[in-house]
């Protein structure tokens, strides 16, 4: 157990942090929130919907999909990320009770392997998809086409900033766990059942093994804490937006596409601004869970035909601008100020989807003049529609 002083402490941080974390969260839904009404229905038979978003987002079958390689070192993170839900909680009851876990019983047993297991697991699919991010030059992700449009913070490398910072937090926070794990076996004996820790253990000696255990204690659960006021603005969110975007997915088959909430008498057709989205509060708000649930994977790039044939439109680009944008919006209001920005209180975005997200259809050159036998009044014939028309009525 913590000294009293730092149960004290340690109570403090937790619920500031948690408080920090749960309003991001809550943000993040009023964010979502501001889209417009969707036309389909995306809560009916929820057991089906809850059902296929957990065997989606279980099995890890979108992640596997065409690089099994990458969805190997990506599934050891997941899946350590949550059994890692159940250690944290284990080790911060540990941290104010008298909780031994041990491995003389079944369960004690294999709760201490697949901690042990999964923490080395993680660290080595942390390193090697840093590895490949950062430094294996023949990598085609997060490439896009010089006409596309990218938000300022792509440019900015704000991407390549928040990969690094959350790469740096699961190392930390998984490997001060490690440590705090590996001091406890220094003090208390091999385990066969922890190897990763047993092997870490022969790093102390009975003299420091307990300031490395209060130093994995903090360093594991503190970081985690800290963290999660900064998570709902990451794109790792899509831990969690992933399987709600499973959940309240369209049921139609692919390739059907959704109905569209178009009114004639009301749509101004001289006005491009009336019609579809001009902005993000105008998108449907499954759209702007879209922007939250992408893992910037860049599959929908690669099987784009626009993309393929040298357009600027970019599926992954604009999710990615989408999602950006949201998060400036955000920023607009100080994080400890505990209340929601402008734009999350339904005031206007601040700027048009053409500016952010896609780019507009350039000018391409005048078309050529029409004969003018083309230009002349069309004659009547008796292939005309309304012919056409009458013949099968009767």
């Amino acid at each position: 157990m913590l000294p009293l002083s730092q149960k004290i402490a340690f109570l403090l941080f937790a619920v500031f942090t948690l408080a920090l974390g749960l309003q991001g969260f809550y943000r993040l839904y009023l964010r979502i929130r501001r889209g417009a009404p969707d036309p389909e229905a995306r809560f009916n038979n929820l057991p089906r919907r809850l059902v296929y978003a957990l065997t989606t987002t279980l099995t890890q079958q979108r992640t596997f999909k065409k690089r099994p390689t990458i969805g190997l070192f990506h599934s050891f993170i997941f899946y350590g990320f949550i059994f890692y839900g159940l250690v944290n909680l284990v080790d911060a009851a540990e941290g104010y009770l008298p909780l031994i876990i041990s491995s003389s019983n079944p369960i004690g047993a294999a709760y201490s392997f697949l901690a042990d297991i999964l923490s080395f697991l993680v660290l080595l699919g942390v390193v090697a998809l840093v590895i490949r991010r950062f430094a294996l030059p023949s990598r085609t992700d997060f490439r896009f086409n010089p006409r596309t449009l990218l938000h300022k913070d792509v440019k900015h490398q704000k991407i390549t900033r928040d990969s690094l910072i959350v790469s740096t937090f699961i190392l930390f926070h998984v490997g001060s766990r490690a440590i705090g794990a590996g001091a406890k076996i220094a003090a208390e004996g091999p385990d066969p059942l922890q190897p990763f820790a047993t092997l870490l253990s022969h790093l102390f000696t009975l003299a420091n093994a307990e300031a490395f255990r209060i130093f994995g204690y903090w360093g594991a659960l503190a970081s985690v804490l800290a963290f999660l006021a900064y998570f709902p603005y990451t794109k790792h969110v899509h831990i969690f937006m992933a399987p709600a975007k499973y959940f309240v997915a369209r049921e139609p088959t692919s390739g059907v596409l959704p109905l569209a909430a178009l009114n004639l008498d009301t749509e101004d057709e001289t006005n491009p601004q009336t019609i579809g989205a001009a902005k993000l509060e105008d998108l449907a708000w499954p759209r702007l869970l879209d922007a939250y649930a992408c893992i910037q994977c860049n599959r929908c790039q690669d099987v784009c035909p626009a993309t393929a044939t040298g357009k600027s439109l970019s599926p992954a680009a604009l999710e990615i601008n989408k999602r950006m944008e949201l998060n400036d919006l955000a920023a607009q209001q100080n994080p400890f100020a505990f209340t929601a920005a402008p734009f999350e209180k339904n005031a206007p975005s601040r700027r048009p989807l053409l500016q952010l997200a896609l780019s507009p259809k350039p000018p391409g050159p005048a078309p050529p003049a029409e004969p003018a036998w083309r230009s002349a009044p069309p004659r009547t014939s008796r292939c005309s529609t309304s012919s056409t028309f009458a013949a099968t009525r009767s």
